[in-house]
């Protein structure tokens, strides 16, 4: 008689997630387990913080501690990855050249992670889904900006975007903009938060954002353009090019910020045709005051505003937002 072969077992991918607390031994007598809460607590202490912006030093450590802790065990893992993963920051960490160790580069870099997902690897795509946060910075200060090492590790990151699926903040700091980065952005349905700070904008045309406009949900957008050694020279043509690019992603927004007082008149003057939803605004150039504060008074759902401290208000000014009572910083 034939016996039929055991069938092997259907893997799921969600399994990845989903394990027990860990069983606690002194060699063959079980201990008391210690409470999943504790183990939460533990891990509180540790994880991430959603910023982008964090030191080097305290990115590397942090993620190296939080990397030795989802080795411990499959729950530590399932624990633990998501919080790593939820926040990422591509940036060529491991091309400086203070970077040095193995350990230091992989903490300064998502590569791995990146190529595992071109690759199709089964738990990078599952862990790609974890990703709600990412910032992609620092590109134009990497030594030798233009080389092919350089322009093939941000393309690396680039390219994972389009798996990134459930990604709803996106902030671009000091790089390259490029149509195909813009095309994956695209891609990312999810997406509502979109921030671009002091970028290279040589290579993108207005039809770049144009389509990009027709996709997204943004709610929430904010553009910086100056470096601290620009000047305040709004009318030069290179500043007016950089920002009728972006004008078609100012419309139906909660939240917007820029330092362009150019940007800014245009979202003025589209008010009458736009409903008034901004409920945060963040202007860092103002060169009409009176003209500001009309604009103001006619947002209803305004709550919070951060303004130029250099901006001189008027008595009448004041009062207009005093009677709205706008948080201002």
């Amino acid at each position: 008689m034939k016996i039929p072969r055991a069938k092997p077992c259907q893997t799921n991918l969600r399994d990845i997630w989903a394990w027990n607390p860990p069983v606690r031994r002194s060699g063959h007598r079980i201990l008391d387990p210690i409470p999943a809460e504790l183990y939460i607590m533990i891990f509180n202490y540790v994880k991430p913080r959603n910023d982008c912006y964090e030191s080097k030093k305290t990115i590397i450590r942090r993620t190296n501690d939080l990397r030795n802790m989802s080795l411990v065990c499959r729950y530590f893992c399932a624990e633990i990855l998501p919080w790593l993963f939820k926040s990422v920051v591509f940036h060529p960490g491991g091309l400086y050249n203070g970077v040095t160790t193995r350990a230091e580069k992989d903490a300064m870099s998502y590569i791995p992670f990146c190529r595992s997902i071109k690759q199709d690897e089964k738990f990078a795509r599952s862990l790609a889904l974890q990703v709600k946060q990412c910032s992609i910075r620092d590109w134009l200060d990497a030594p030798n900006t233009n080389t092919a090492m350089v322009k093939a590790f941000l393309n690396t990151h680039i390219d994972s975007l389009p798996h990134l699926t459930n990604l709803t903040t996106i902030t671009l700091s000091r790089m390259p903009l490029a149509p195909q980065l813009l095309a994956h952005i695209r891609r990312l349905l999810h997406l509502t938060s979109f921030t671009i700070d002091r970028c290279d904008f040589a290579e993108i045309s207005p039809k770049h954002v144009q389509k990009l406009a027709a996709k997204s949900k943004l709610k929430s957008f904010r553009l910086w353009v100056r470096s601290k050694d620009d000047s305040d020279d709004e009318d030069d043509e290179v500043h007016a090019l950089v920002v009728k690019k972006f004008l078609p992603l100012i419309v139906n927004l909660s939240e917007f910020g820029t330092d362009s007082w150019l940007l800014m008149q245009a979202l003025i003057s589209c008010h009458d045709t736009l409903p008034p939803l901004l409920e945060t605004l963040e202007i860092l150039s103002i060169r009409d005051t009176k003209v500001l504060c009309e604009y103001l008074y006619k947002l209803p759902a305004l709550t919070s505003l951060t303004m130029d401290s250099s901006a001189a208000l008027s008595s009448g000014s004041s009062n207009v937002l005093y009677k709205m009572r706008i948080k201002v910083e």
